[in-house]
């Protein structure tokens, strides 16, 4: 018999069927046969009609049976090629463990044994004992990656052969106690599980089973992320990961997960391992925290006109990205532990504030920059004709001293600024004689003014010295681009009505105008614009020094250029180019043209226009000789440069009485002017002389 289905004892026999102890699976268009041992022990073989279909039963249809068959004959059903050709008489059947039995039996000999004895026994009754039955699921990870998913039977049964059936469905036979069943199963489904009479009901659950917990979770704190991380779970089909109780990443394959950086506080991290159906398993959690960066300690010092502000590296759960520098409006990001930057206060309170690479802010640390004021002591003059030479000593504090203001005037708060000096030594010019009171204010590089200091001067007027005229402006000349108001000029500002204003520029409304960069109404302003007045004296004047002086105010870069033009008779006029200052003769009509300087966003601003003509009397003198040989007089060159000489003297040297001749061309700019020297006799005569001028 090549291959035995079933083998055990029958239970019933009919017309044209046998019944057997168990269920058999006769599968479609194959043939079976059934050999059954008789009372006689005669051995018959059967072949069963093959079925049609697939057919799980215990009862067997034969067509006609060869002899008499009797209920608990032994049979085995199957594939049958051999007979036993020797007979055995079974003597005890006896266990030899849970899944082995022990058959004794003795060879049969018809000569030996009586065959005909009858011998009364009670009935065979088979009592099935199976016990203890239940199922139990296995996961095994093959090598090549897939998992088998395994049904475990157990059971107890006194039983040879036991049979397995799913939903009353025949799925094997075993003789041991167990039974598996693989990857053929419905993941979620309830079956019936029936091994021989006994069942139980059982929902199978393979990869939909629930996994165990993560393990070994870290999480690891980064310059670039946040790495959480664990042991993987064995047939996890995926990991959930939360952050505060919030999933940050579902069904994850991988045990390592990128994060962002955190933000200071308390965070709570947890990992679930999902089976297949993504059920979770029980999560394993752990907490870590994120300090605030610790505000740096700070020092503040100074160099040059700068303050430098130094700090120590901020503690921190993370590194730190840069610190933020804050005073005023302004806002410094600094990768270092120092900013410097010019000073520009008196007092001044800045904030640091440490910032790691997750964007957490410590808090703050400030740092105060007070500044001790410049000084200036020993204020002294010295007056020469008109000229006043100031002195003074002056000593920095916390800045450099950039420049000292000159006031002049009875009080320091009445006191009018005449200039700055960036020295200790300073040239003033006055035209009257008074005392004057001079105030020395020293101002650092940022501006800062220290406690002032004063002289007082008496000026004399000199003999030599004349103001002409002293004009102060009321800006009623001629306007170009340009117009007063207030007792102000406005130079590169046009003077348009408001409607023209916007038609011109073709805007239809504010927005539209500062859309287009200009902030101010007044803008853009005119890049041609200026202002032109004319001064007359009332006489002709000889040489004489006009000045033009401004007091004014910028607009953006705005700036200006003087021209000065003279004229005797208010028609022909000599131009003097880009200067605020000329010195020239024999005129009577001033003209002063103050021109604007700058673009479309610059404008000029002019408080005051004064102009002013003065003299100052020249002298010059020398010795030399006048040769009787010079036919056309002996020249004398002027040492110094004269616009107009209003008076030569010539004195001759010697014993005697002598006559002389002063040969003058009174011309602008006179260089030179001849001498004849004669005795009483009216001949000339070869002399030593001195002689002196005076001029302009």
């Amino acid at each position: 018999m090549t291959i035995t289905l079933a083998d055990g004892r029958i239970l019933e026999v009919t017309e044209n069927s046998l019944v057997l102890d168990q269920e058999v699976e006769l599968l479609d268009n194959e043939d079976y046969q059934i050999q059954i041992r008789c009372l006689d022990d005669e051995i018959i073989t059967i072949n069963i009609p093959s079925v049609n279909m697939n057919t799980v039963t215990n009862t067997i249809n034969i067509e006609t049976f060869p002899r008499e068959i009797n209920k608990f004959d032994v049979y085995a059903l199957g594939r049958l090629d051999t007979e036993a050709t020797n007979l055995y008489r079974v003597v005890s059947i006896t266990r030899a463990s849970d899944l082995k039995r022990k058959i004794s039996a003795i060879e049969y000999n018809p000569d030996v044994y009586n065959d005909s004895a009858i011998v009364n026994v009670e009935p065979i009754v088979l009592i099935d004992n199976t016990t203890n039955l239940k199922a139990e699921e296995i996961l095994i990870q093959k090598d090549s990656g897939t998992i088998d998913e395994i049904l475990v039977i157990s059971f107890n049964s006194n039983k040879l052969n036991n049979t397995i059936y799913l939903d009353d469905k025949k799925v094997g036979t075993t003789t041991t106690n167990n039974f598996e069943i693989k990857n053929t199963l419905t993941r979620g489904k309830e079956y019936v599980i029936k091994v021989n009479d006994k069942s139980i009901n059982y929902t199978f659950l393979g990869l939909l089973a629930k996994v165990a917990t993560p393990t070994d979770l870290s999480i690891n704190l980064l310059a670039t992320n946040t790495v959480v991380s664990w042991s993987p779970v064995a047939f996890a089909a995926g990991y959930r990961i939360y952050h505060n109780n919030v999933v940050i990443e579902d069904n994850i394959k991988s045990t390592t997960f990128n994060y962002k950086l955190l933000e200071n506080g308390t965070h709570t991290f947890k990992v679930e391992a999902l089976n297949i159906g993504l059920n979770p398993s029980d999560a394993i959690e752990q907490s870590i925290t994120v300090d605030v960066p610790l505000s740096p300690n700070v020092s503040v010092s100074y160099k040059g006109e700068n303050v430098l502000i130094k700090w120590e590296e901020s503690n921190s759960t993370y590194p730190i990205s840069h610190y933020i520098v804050s005073h005023d409006d302004l806002t410094t990001i600094a990768k270092t532990t120092t900013y410097t930057t010019k000073v520009n206060w008196s007092s001044k309170s800045i904030t640091i504030q440490a910032v790691d690479i997750a964007g957490n802010v410590s808090t703050i640390r400030t740092a105060s920059s007070t500044i001790a004021l410049p000084t200036v002591i020993e204020v002294t003059s010295k007056v020469i004709d008109n000229n006043i030479l100031l002195y003074w000593k002056q000593t920095a504090k916390t800045l450099p001293i950039a420049h000292v203001e000159i006031k002049k005037g009875e009080t320091l708060e009445a006191a009018e600024l005449i200039g700055e000096n960036n020295s200790t030594f300073a040239n003033l010019f006055e035209s009257k004689s008074d005392y004057y009171t001079y105030w020395i204010i020293p101002v650092d590089s940022a501006g800062n003014k220290g406690v002032s200091s004063s002289t007082t001067a008496l000026v004399n007027e000199p003999p030599d010295y004349v103001l002409n005229a002293q004009w102060f402006s009321d800006f009623s000349g001629t306007k170009y681009n340009s117009f007063s108001e207030s007792k102000k000029l406005y130079l590169g500002i046009k003077n348009e009505t408001f409607e023209n204003h916007f038609i011109v520029n073709n805007w239809s409304s504010a927005q539209e105008q500062v859309n287009a960069g200009y902030l101010l109404y007044a803008q853009p302003f005119t890049t041609t614009s200026y202002y032109e007045e004319v001064f007359d004296y009332g006489t002709v004047l000889a040489s004489t020094t006009v000045t033009a002086i401004l007091d004014y105010e910028r607009i953006g870069n705005g700036g200006f250029q003087i021209d000065i033009s003279i004229s005797e008779d208010n028609t022909n006029w000599t131009l003097y180019s880009d200067s605020s200052k000329v010195t020239t003769s024999n005129f009577r009509y001033v003209k002063v043209k103050v021109s604007f300087v700058g673009s479309v966003n610059d404008a000029f601003v002019v408080n005051t226009l004064e102009v002013k003509l003065d003299s100052k009397i020249k002298s010059d003198n020398g010795k030399t000789v006048a040769n009787a040989s010079d036919e056309n007089g002996t020249i004398v060159n002027f040492n110094k440069s004269f616009v107009d000489v209003v008076n030569i003297s010539i004195t001759p040297l010697g014993t005697t009485l002598k006559n002389f001749i002063c040969d003058f061309i009174d011309v602008p700019n006179p260089a030179f002017f001849k001498v004849y020297i004669y005795d009483m006799n009216g001949n000339r005569i070869t002399s030593d002389f001195t002689w002196s001028a005076e001029g302009y």
